[in-house]
């Protein structure tokens, strides 16, 4: 692994550099978007595997910082997820994607919000990420924090309706009415919504990881402490809901 994998949690944390290369193209010669700049890791990332790209846009909800990595390629702009019209100015202003990779706040509707404004600014054939999307899961604290603890009355989330495009889609069959009716209990998706975004979509990839990271993305240890599967410091190592993500290509 190179030194710009071994410094995004994308690849020595989450262990999806194995998942992306199986979907990503050689190259490619239009725009990249990421969604949740941090350290500018990926950022760096984005800009080695892609040298063709035409640019590297860095989206976050705090100021450009003097950290991050700075190319002729890489511009950034401030934008909270959690305002629906910073998202839709920005994806108004700023189209035709080839790859958007969503790693922002990881809030459930926060990835919600993006994929709806955001897909349709994917270009033909382009792809969409979301990372993180294991927040979605009924035991993550995000999902919890934005969900509560109502038993059976959870509402679908951006994971549910991934997962039931991607076994609509397996079996080559449609949405159901039924399907539609659960799905539309987000108020980030309404029937028709759904129904636009089930026909853009040509396939989808899930991941998630099922063995130990190669170091702590906190401390930064490779040696843990293997019988209670938590690191030293006590981050929790193997958790149900943590390390997944998923590319959603868009049809050509």
């Amino acid at each position: 692994m190179n030194p710009l994998e071994e410094n995004t949690d994308k690849f020595f944390w989450h262990q999806y550099d194995s998942f992306y290369e199986k979907h990503f193209p050689k190259d490619l010669h239009g725009n990249i978007l990421e969604i949740g700049v941090l350290r500018g890791h990926s950022i760096r990332y984005l800009l080695k595997r892609f040298p063709s790209a035409k640019s590297v846009i860095g989206v976050d909800i705090i100021e450009e910082k003097k950290k991050w990595p700075k190319h002729s390629k890489i511009q950034y702009y401030m934008v909270d997820q959690s305002d629906e019209n910073q998202i839709n100015n920005f994806f108004t202003k700023n189209n035709n994607f080839d790859l958007i990779i969503e790693d922002g706040s990881h809030f459930p509707s926060h990835q919600e919000r993006c994929f709806r404004l955001g897909f349709e600014a994917i270009s033909n054939g382009g792809i969409y990420i979301v990372e993180d999307i294991h927040s979605c899961l009924p035991d993550h604290e995000l999902f919890k924090k934005e969900q509560g603890y109502l038993e059976n009355e959870f509402t679908p989330s951006l994971l549910t309706l991934l997962l039931v495009f991607e076994r609509c889609k397996r079996k080559q069959k449609q949405i159901t009415e039924s399907d539609l009716k659960q799905l539309s209990k987000n108020k980030n998706f309404n029937s028709s919504t759904v129904n636009r975004l089930f026909n853009l979509i040509d396939e989808i990839n899930i991941y998630k990881r099922v063995t130990f990271p190669d170091r702590c993305w906190n401390c930064g240890r490779e040696n843990f402490s293997y019988a209670n599967y938590k690191c030293f410091c006590n981050v929790e190592l193997y958790k149900m809901a943590d390390s997944m993500t998923t590319v959603i290509k868009k049809k050509k």
